[in-house]
């Protein structure tokens, strides 16, 4: 898991007991190639990932923040999600993998 700071993002420790060593560090690997394609989006879609994913707000929220339509920010998020599936994609991971669900987004 990362938290932000002002210099970058850390590292934090927190691990799942249940899994084994090396499962352990398949998932930080997977999280940290997820990290760094969202680091590669533009900055109008990478904000609304973050806010949406990371930070678990919804739409409605998001537009709040933004001061933009509602709609505009779920097509941010569309166009995000495209980003990243050929992102993924041209790292090798496969389409089953690519779940945009919030739940899969504890970074």
């Amino acid at each position: 898991m990362y938290r932000c700071t002002k210099n970058g993002r850390e590292r934090s420790d927190e691990r799942n007991p249940s899994e084994a060593p090396c499962e352990q560090v398949i998932r930080q690997e997977e999280k940290d190639r997820v990290y760094e394609a969202v680091c590669a989006l533009d900055r109008k879609q990478k904000t609304v990932v973050i806010f949406y994913y990371y930070q678990q707000l919804t739409t409605r929220e998001i537009a709040d923040i933004l001061g933009c339509m509602e709609g505009t920010v779920k097509s941010r998020l569309h166009t995000a999600r495209k980003k990243l599936s050929k992102a993924l994609e041209d790292l090798g991971w496969q389409e089953e993998e690519k779940i945009w669900t919030k739940k899969n987004w504890n970074l």
